[in-house]
């Protein structure tokens, strides 16, 4: 009987792993990164927008193309004067996608993208840090300072 217990039980192990096995294999992820080239005249604003709809067309057509995608990933990287950086980035799970929710849900903005492309100078746009007097100022306007 205990011989007999234990086939059984090794049988259901390998059963139930073999299935588990399965559901995570059918599960699929595809990532993808694109860079989309500026033009010398286009504006930072164009260059963000283009990279909008291309993101927004290529994970239509992953999810079309893939039914077996469970989430789509997708870093769309921005080329100007020879620099690249990052523009947008994101991840879209299928069920998300099917609600058919604003892309500001599931769309991630690198902030410094203008600045690094060299659109926008940084200098300009950024506030100046206030220089202090002295080292005595500074402890009096601090709050944690104590002149007991």
């Amino acid at each position: 009987m205990g011989i007999n217990y234990s086939l059984l039980w090794g049988a259901i192990l390998v059963v139930s792993n073999f299935l588990a096995t399965i559901s995570i294999a059918s599960a699929e992820t595809i990532q993808r990164n694109f860079i989309l080239n500026s033009n010398g005249n286009q504006s930072f604003e164009t260059l963000l927008k283009q990279a909008e709809s291309f993101l927004e067309n290529s994970i239509n057509q992953e999810f079309a193309q893939n039914p077996e995608a469970t989430e789509v990933a997708i870093m769309i990287l921005g080329e100007h004067q020879g620099q690249i950086v990052p523009l947008l980035h994101a991840i879209v799970s299928r069920s998300v996608w099917q609600q058919d929710l604003t892309k500001s849900d599931w769309l991630s903005y690198f902030s410094r993208s203008e600045i690094l492309l060299g659109f926008r100078d940084s200098q300009a746009n950024s506030p100046q840090p206030k220089l202090r007097d002295s080292f005595e100022d500074a402890l009096v306007n601090d709050p944690a300072f104590r002149d007991d």
